[in-house]
């Protein structure tokens, strides 16, 4: 997946899989019950701990 995004592809990750996430992602959407609650860039997102334990149960 790293070599993928390295190529300069755009994808598009449907991912629970934090660790995985944070190393791919540029960006973030979080769905909840088929909503987006919330959308922007990957970073702000993961070094946000109330964000990642509201939205995603992680501390």
């Amino acid at each position: 997946m790293i070599k993928l995004k390295e190529s300069g592809a755009s994808i598009l990750l449907v991912e629970q899989n934090l660790h995985l996430a944070r190393e791919v992602g540029d960006d973030v959407a979080v769905i909840d019950s088929g909503k987006i609650v919330r959308v922007g860039p990957a970073k702000e997102y993961f070094e946000r701990e109330d964000l990642l334990k509201s939205q995603l149960g992680f501390a």
